[in-house]
């Protein structure tokens, strides 16, 4: 296979769903010998500070949060590609992917240029006034692209519609490390034991940053009623501005009669010890998700796993969970005291089958030489 020296050029590194896809993605095509750079139009954050530590080049523009860099920022931006001269430039998520391709116009006219889109869309009301700009101005743009880079087809056919042309369209899945999520039975015991969890309880997780597109509003609904019928049942919740220092959620917690069997831990950094507590992973969605990175680690780690229908969550789960409408707490409420009615044993099994989906489908190695070649074509 080719080495290619590749550009990606991204909002920022804060952890979120592509920021941890890209890490993973450059961590896996390094190993194969490609040559990688990143541009943070944004700050370094967390998964830039590991990008950096596992020895991947990662420039940062410090334009602040999602607004456009300043001038001086703009020609930063441009000298960096030019210097590295890359074969490819992948930009990621809609500011991202806009600033690749005007790099690729003004100072790298001979590399390929692909964008990436990590979201199913609501109603165009659900965005930021800028994210809607760029999202139409996209759709005029798209064509100009050697790829457009869905991780949901939903999402996919979703933009076609708003008028991305379709023959620049291609779905690739997110990609998962399963020597990083898997099921250790003595760790589980561990992390069990240090949330005082009994023999015969049930550990709820849900994780996901606090943002109305997560609807953590019904998923709490949902754990209401779920509480009240189980008194084995706890919860643990993770993600950033997920604590009872968020105001909304500790108003609405201070309704439930139950609120002391809810653990909530904010933003975490490793994952994996609460996958291993787990007996059901909840994602609860209302709009938005592609392809849900913490869907992909939980079925990895063998959880049983809980999902509204949104972007690939059907996909992806198959018969392998529960899958139920989207922004309905009734049906969420259902899927998990339905899983809380079987057996262990049986949730277990449930929870293989979850992982061999993962092992078959979307292993990191599988996905990240599926964008190689794609990239490949694009260099021939």
């Amino acid at each position: 296979m080719t080495v290619l020296k590749i550009t990606h050029v991204i909002g920022g590194l804060d952890v979120g769903g592509a920021e941890k896809m890209l890490l993973k993605l450059v961590r896996e095509h390094e190993k194969m010998g490609m040559i990688t750079q990143i541009i943070s139009l944004g700050s370094l954050g967390k998964i830039g500070t590991e990008l950096r530590a596992a020895g991947v080049v990662v420039h940062t523009l410090g334009a602040k949060g999602r607004k456009f860099p300043r001038p001086k920022e703009v020609l930063q931006l441009l000298k960096i590609v030019k210097t590295f001269s890359p074969n490819i430039i992948q930009g990621w998520m809609y500011h991202g992917n806009l600033a690749a391709i005007f790099a690729r116009y003004l100072v790298s006219t001979e590399s390929a240029i692909f964008w990436n889109i990590r979201q199913t869309l609501g109603t165009l009301d659900d965005e930021q006034p800028l994210t809607r700009v760029l999202i139409r101005l996209g759709a005029r743009l798209a064509s100009a692209t050697d790829g457009v880079i869905f991780n949901s087809i939903e999402s996919q056919e979703q933009h076609i519609g708003m008028g991305y042309a379709r023959g620049k369209c291609k779905f690739i899945a997110n990609g998962f490390d399963l020597c990083q999520y898997h099921v250790d039975q003595e760790q589980r015991k561990i992390e069990r034991g240090k949330l005082k969890l009994g023999p015969n309880d049930v550990l709820i997780g849900h994780i996901g940053r606090y943002h109305p597109k997560k609807d953590h509003a019904r998923f709490f609904q949902a754990i209401d009623q779920v509480l009240q019928e189980h008194r084995n049942a706890y919860v643990v919740t993770a993600g950033r501005d997920v604590s009872r220092e968020n105001r909304e959620l500790k108003a609405q917690l201070e309704s439930m009669p139950h609120q002391d069997r809810i653990l909530m831990l904010g933003e975490v950094d490793d994952l994996g010890p609460i996958y291993q507590a787990l007996d059901i992973l909840v994602s609860s969605s209302g709009w938005g998700e592609g392809f849900s990175n913490v869907l992909g680690e939980g079925m990895a780690s063998e959880c049983f796993c809980i999902a509204t229908d949104v972007g690939e969550a059907s996909q992806m789960i198959g018969v392998a969970g529960k899958v139920v409408v989207p922004r309905n707490s009734a049906a969420l409420a259902g899927a998990i005291l339905e899983g809380l009615s079987m057996t262990v044993a049986e949730r277990q099994q449930i929870g293989r089958q979850a992982r061999e989906r993962i092992e078959r489908f979307y292993s990191i190695e599988r996905i990240s030489r599926e964008y190689l070649e794609l990239y490949d074509k694009a260099e021939k």
